[in-house]
């Protein structure tokens, strides 16, 4: 589950899936990763302006019993301070 929210002056909008889509990552190799499915109304999971976007994220798949790290990435290899679509790494707890 996602809660995220936006407010700039220098934007109207981010795009958190600007060029790619997000994925979950337990490594290194593309191997290492579930895409996130892509939100049929909004493709870019765009955030307008002074709103909030409340939501789940489905990732396809299932992490192999071997994962001991996971991280959440949107925008891979942009910067974080990118307008349009910033990118944005969280580290995530696996819980078993």
């Amino acid at each position: 589950r996602i809660l995220a929210s936006f407010d700039s002056r220098d934007t109207s909008y981010v795009n958190m899936t600007d060029n790619d889509n997000a994925f979950l990552s337990w490594g290194e190799s593309d191997n290492d990763r579930l895409f996130m499915r892509m939100l049929p109304d909004n493709p870019y999971m765009r955030i307008s302006n002074g709103t909030t976007m409340e939501g789940d994220l489905v990732f396809p798949g299932s992490l192999p019993t071997t994962a001991d790290k996971l991280e959440l990435v949107f925008n891979p290899g942009v910067e974080g301070d990118d307008l349009s679509g910033p990118g944005i790494s969280i580290p995530l707890e696996i819980k078993r």
